[in-house]
């Protein structure tokens, strides 16, 4: 699955498919004067995704309390001193030449004339909608450029993200990603949130932290990747599943290269998307965006892998995840919803099988049998046998439940029709 979402990712940074669309929102920025000494105003400007790299904009740096460079608006001063902590910090890593040392002492001191500054962003925020996402970063230079113009600033980001993982590295082996030989590897993707080192039984090595590049060991370039194909797959190929979401990462096995490139440019690509759903007819899930039906007429020279993740604050837990799906299998799934279909004059898909599997007791928050919906989809999926005990077991517990509550309960009856 990693290397899926590297491949992903390396058409990404080559721009050989669309970068992920940003979900948008507004820019206040700290406009510093020509000598980037002094404020010189505070302006609002539209997040524009094409400009990130300038912005030296990524999802995970600016979330929580952490340093960044440009950074979702909260209260003025935190935020303002989350962008002046990171700057202090490149003071500390980048090479000690005389310009460089001289422009971020410079901007540092502008910045730590913070009264007036604080003043205008709030001001400037006040003019914005409380629903706009909002951002606070810093321009030089009278407006011209961004701190992503700067390599040092550059080098600054690509040093802080690396430092994390580099606390367990080794020199002269292979990535576990890339299978190449790397100057260097260190341990973790720090892409998806299960990847820990917090636990001694996810570190190799005799439980030693310094040896948990042994489990997965990542260089640089594959880290860049996966950082961009998990934001690509987030953001243009993640659909909804009956309460749970869950992201579709294609991948290639054998032939051209352009295969993969044209299926994700029409996965990813807005206009093609809508005419897409138009033509969709068919669908197992309950989400518009569905494109399954579109998939199954591939051949079966790529395979689909579906992740389902369970997240919670920074947490992310694999709750199911099924590898390996060929178009062939998703062809097969739909001929027999259409025999189904045929046979009951009714409609099916998986809201039939959700009907039974989502509380054990309907006073309950929260669906609590997700696990057992997700192993029948788990089976579905790979075309493994289902015991019809295990079935008629919750088929039973729904429409008895129906049954003492002198509840309408024939419709259930039906959906048990269909899905036995």
């Amino acid at each position: 699955m990693l290397s899926a979402i590297r491949e992903i990712g390396r058409l990404v940074v080559e721009q050989v498919i669309n970068p992920a669309q940003s979900s948008g929102g507004k820019i206040i920025t700290i406009v510093l004067d020509e000598a980037n000494a002094a404020l010189q105003e505070v302006g609002i400007e539209d997040f524009d995704p094409e400009k990130a790299n300038r912005y030296l904009h990524t999802d995970r740096g600016s979330k929580g309390n952490a340093p960044a460079p440009f950074a979702p608006l909260t209260e003025a001063k935190k935020t303002l001193n989350k962008i002046r902590t990171w700057l202090s910090g490149c003071e500390k890593v980048i090479p000690k030449t005389a310009a460089d040392c001289d422009l971020v002492n410079t901007i540092n001191r502008a910045l730590g004339l913070d009264d007036p500054i604080l003043k205008a962003v709030d001001a400037a925020a006040g003019l914005l909608q409380k629903k706009d996402r909002k951002f606070l970063t810093v321009k030089l230079e009278g407006g011209k450029t961004f701190l992503g113009d700067y390599e040092v600033f550059r080098k600054a980001v690509a040093y802080f993200a690396d430092r994390k993982a580099e606390k367990s590295c080794s020199t002269g082996c292979a990535c576990s990603i890339c299978g190449k030989i790397q100057e260097k590897v260190s341990a973790r993707t720090l892409v998806y949130g299960f990847d820990t080192d917090d636990k001694p039984g996810f570190i190799a090595g005799g439980f030693d932290k310094t040896q948990n590049w042994r489990n997965i060991p990542v260089c640089s370039e594959c880290r860049t990747f996966l950082t961009q194909g998990r934001k690509f797959i987030d953001s243009r190929l993640n659909f909804k599943f009956y309460g749970l979401n869950h992201c579709l990462i294609p991948q290639l096995l054998v032939g051209n290269a352009d295969v993969l490139e044209d299926i994700i440019n029409i996965l990813s690509d807005s206009h093609k998307s809508v005419s897409l759903r138009h033509r969709i007819k068919r669908r197992l899930t309950d989400d518009e965006n569905e494109i399954l039906e579109f998939l199954s007429g591939s051949k079966d020279n790529m395979t689909l892998n579906f992740l389902f993740l369970q997240k919670s604050k920074s947490a992310e837990r694999i709750t199911l995840l099924i590898e390996d799906v060929f178009p062939s299998r998703i062809r097969a799934i739909f001929e027999a919803r259409d025999h189904v279909d045929s046979v009951f004059s009714e409609t099916y898909n998986f809201g039939k099988i959700r009907t039974f599997f989502s509380k054990s007791d309907p006073e309950k928050r929260s669906n609590d049998l997700n696990k057992y919906f997700l192993e029948i989809v788990d089976a579905v999926f790979r075309g493994k046998w289902i015991d019809f005990s295990f079935l008629t077991r919750f088929h039973m517990d729904v429409i008895r439940r129906g049954l003492v509550k002198d509840e309408y309960f024939a419709f259930r009856v039906g959906s048990v029709n269909l899905t036995v």
